[in-house]
């Protein structure tokens, strides 16, 4: 396995899973050829990968695929199992250490504030599926929201708002507002909102 995956060890996992995803929908003929890969964006790296998985039909290059990806999983579960635990100050919570909490109709969200024990703001992370929508709410004092992943849609204001990851919004005190994740994928976003009137 490690002589047929070595041409793909520059690939990120975000591009081994966009051609497992190619391979799934049949968008991707096996044997992989340099014309087919350049055809689903991969021409600057079609010779390597068209090397590592050359001669496989698709249900070999989905193990490949597949396989490599545990692999790099795998690794990197372990590295930091290896990490020594670090020493957290009491003001420090990363967000892998706040657990989800459900809200309603599986939605989740971790009070980051409530970790560190802040009092003036109240910093939430949520976490829409598919399809969700968060309920309508308004901004107490001024507000910010960061998006982290996904492609949510904000309703401010009467009008809708196409959003992407990083992208930053200041939200005025006393406006309503809330997130629909649509599509296929869902939206991972944090809510900063100032406690103090």
């Amino acid at each position: 396995m490690q002589t047929i995956a070595a041409g793909l060890t520059e690939l990120t996992e975000d591009e081994l899973k966009k051609l497992l995803r190619h391979i799934y929908r049949e968008e991707l003929p096996c044997p992989v050829s340099a014309d087919t890969l350049a055809c689903v964006g991969f021409q600057s790296r079609h010779e390597w990968i068209s090397a590592a998985l050359g001669g496989l039909d698709a249900a070999g290059v989905k193990g490949v695929l597949v396989a490599v990806i545990a692999e790099r999983r795998k690794a990197a579960e372990a590295t930091r199992r290896e990490l020594p635990p670090r020493r957290r100050d009491a003001a420090v919570a990363n967000d892998e250490e706040v657990p989800w909490e459900s809200v309603h109709a599986g939605l989740q969200r971790k009070g980051l504030s409530a970790a560190t024990g802040g009092q003036q703001l109240a910093t939430t992370m949520f976490l829409l599926k598919p399809g969700q929508r968060t309920d309508p709410a308004t901004a107490g004092g001024e507000a910010a929201l960061t998006v982290i992943e996904g492609r949510p849609i904000l309703r401010m204001a009467g009008r809708f708002v196409h959003l992407q990851p990083g992208d930053y919004v200041c939200i005025d005190a006393g406006s309503e507002y809330e997130l629909i994740s649509p599509g296929e994928a869902g939206s991972r976003f944090v809510v900063t909102e100032c406690t103090v009137r």
